[in-house]
């Protein structure tokens, strides 16, 4: 199982492209204007607050939402729970802090976004829908940059925390599509 997450650490670090906080990504495809994607996965981690001695096991549930907005603006909503606590991020694509933008790129029939930690490492989602873009399936994945042993991020969940993470592995990754605003709006 090691030498299997090592090796998809190495093919990503190899593919990944960081695109910036001002790149608003590609064009949202028309049949996903006006539809939300809803994405979950569990990651277990081995994570400790940067400053601590030790790592330590971390289980940490994340929800994606995202819509598309009729002039094709993505909006998303990452939530992180871990116990009983849980904090939340909202962003417009391309606009935020440059290390913590979530920037959607499009192609064909998949959604990738892509998650920059501060240092160290990269969060990316692909995310593949079907010919009519009813339904989607996802990967979730975590990268380090060549040479990094951990990569190290914002804490959503404790703000004043940042998070040093040295392994996730994802798993019970789950994906779909459905219309209307997730968010409440029109």
């Amino acid at each position: 199982m090691k030498s299997a997450l090592i090796g998809t650490v190495t093919a990503l670090i190899t593919v990944i492209v960081t695109p910036t906080a001002g790149d608003a990504g590609s064009v949202s495809p028309p049949a996903l204007i006006g539809k939300s994607v809803i994405v979950s996965w569990d990651e277990a981690r081995l994570q400790r607050v940067v400053g601590e001695a030790n790592f330590r096991s971390v289980s940490a549930a994340h929800n994606l939402s995202i819509y598309i907005s009729s002039a094709g603006r993505v909006f998303s909503r990452q939530t992180i729970t871990i116990g009983s606590r849980s904090g939340s991020g909202y962003q417009v694509a391309g606009e935020g802090r440059p290390q913590a933008a979530r920037v959607p790129r499009f192609s064909g029939q998949t959604m990738t976004f892509y998650a920059p930690m501060q240092s160290g490492g990269i969060r990316r989602q692909i995310i593949v829908f079907d010919a009519s873009f009813t339904s989607c399936t996802v990967t979730a994945s975590f990268a380090k940059e060549p040479g990094k042993t951990t990569g190290i991020t914002g804490s959503i969940i404790n703000p004043q925390n940042l998070v040093e993470i040295q392994s996730i592995i994802v798993s019970n990754a789950k994906c779909s599509v459905q219309n209307g605003n997730v968010f409440g709006g029109a």
